[in-house]
């Protein structure tokens, strides 16, 4: 489990919160999480510019660059984007870093928001590439695939009060996958 960072004046620490970036649960109320200065969210400031700084390029290693290795080491690649789309639809159902940040009108946000973007899609792209697509067609679906995602986690934020029920999620994982997983070339 990955914890929050914290700015203590010396240096960043991990804040102890048992707070789950990688599949948003949270054990502890987000207020709490502001008070002990988890800095990604928009209402922490207790931390230096540097540690902000910090804390969100360890964000960006552990939950964008670590999770997609993680998925690379899937052998087949159909199963790397099934696994994927499984992921981005019960991940888009919780509050979580990202979704805090997109909201952050601060510079420092913005840039790691759209590394973490070109990440992503880049990584879709390749992903379609290996699936066997033309480039401009893995481009396509690999935006496609990530604006699904996007489009998820700001319905989830705009409605907090209707989420998905598990059967739902179980049959949107499904049509998310047919739509978004071309057949076998």
């Amino acid at each position: 489990m990955v914890v929050g960072v914290q700015g203590n004046g010396r240096g960043l620490r991990e804040c102890g919160y048992p707070f789950c970036h990688v599949c948003g649960e949270d054990r502890v109320p987000l207020a709490d999480h502001v008070r002990c200065g988890f800095l990604p969210y928009p209402a922490a400031r207790s931390g230096s510019r540097t540690e902000r700084a910090a804390a969100l390029m360890l964000w960006e290693r552990r939950d964008t660059g670590g999770y997609l290795a993680e998925i690379a080491d899937i052998p087949d690649p159909a199963d790397r984007l099934r696994r994927l789309i499984a992921n981005a639809v019960r991940l888009s159902q919780r509050r979580n870093v990202y979704a805090a940040l997109s909201q952050v009108d601060s510079e420092p946000a913005q840039a790691v928001l759209q590394r973490v973007a070109e990440q992503r899609i880049a990584f879709l792209t390749g992903l379609y590439a290996d699936l066997g697509l033309p480039p401009q067609r893995a481009r396509l679906l690999a935006r496609l695939a990530y604006a699904t995602y996007i489009g998820l986690m700001r319905i989830t934020a705009e409605a907090p009060a209707a989420p998905l029920s598990t059967e739902d999620l179980e049959a949107f994982t499904d049509e998310a996958t047919r739509a978004l997983l071309p057949p076998a070339q």
